[in-house]
């Protein structure tokens, strides 16, 4: 994602089995950030700091129908 803005912008996420912040690992790559769970990456986040990120960034839903 090129244009996410903390504060404004919430990633959702759905359908995979992770249900909570913690469930995530928050990889600092450079000035970007990587969001993973286990081995699979679910965004890149261009110009985020990793720490920046908080639970409030994030929508989570326990299944898509």
């Amino acid at each position: 994602m090129t244009d996410f803005a903390i504060g404004t912008d919430k990633i959702g996420l759905g359908g995979i089995g992770v249900t909570q912040f913690s469930a995530l690992t928050l990889l600092q790559q450079g000035s970007d950030t990587i969001v993973k769970t286990g081995n699979t990456e679910l965004a890149s986040l261009l110009g985020i700091t990793s720490t920046s990120l908080t639970a409030n960034d994030f929508v989570f839903s326990a299944s898509v129908v």
